[in-house]
């Protein structure tokens, strides 16, 4: 048990040295094994269930954010994909953003049956379309249509 623990703090951790923001993956590796006893220790807190999964989602939101914070601060105000470059208002518009969007997805899980596929590729599709407004989106269309014309 105790050996399974620090095998999971030492997965985001090594991952953090590499950098900060890929350690993200390593903790919701270790959040999607234990979620099992993860779900059992969230039903242990009172709270409705509307409200814990916005809570979560800011949580996770915000934890995002402040290993995006720490993997630019090395770059220049300019050069930093953040919400915004001062990292307080960074996380003061993260916290806005992150809150829309789990009320949002809570909004959209009671009115339709998603499965999770469904949201991975919705969510996925957002993402390369909406981060740093569009860029992904336009370095994966702009090769593509070199070859249209």
């Amino acid at each position: 048990m105790k050996l399974k623990i620090l095998f999971w703090i030492l997965i985001p951790v090594a991952i953090f040295v590499i950098s900060p923001m890929f350690s993200i993956f390593g903790i919701f590796l270790a959040f999607y094994f234990e979620r099992e006893r993860i779900s059992l220790q969230l039903e242990k807190i009172n709270l409705n269930l509307k409200i814990k999964f916005i809570l979560i989602g800011i949580l996770f939101g915000m934890l995002t954010e402040i290993l995006a914070i720490i993997d630019n601060l090395k770059k220049l105000p300019e050069d930093r994909i953040l919400f915004h470059p001062d990292p307080a208002v960074d996380l003061l518009m993260g916290f806005g953003f992150y809150t829309s969007i789990f009320i949002i997805w809570w909004l959209l899980f009671k009115r339709f049956q998603f499965k999770v596929r469904d949201v991975f590729v919705v969510g996925g599709f957002w993402g390369i379309t909406a981060e740093q407004t569009g860029a992904i989106f336009s370095s994966i269309s702009q090769p593509i249509s070199m070859h249209l014309d």
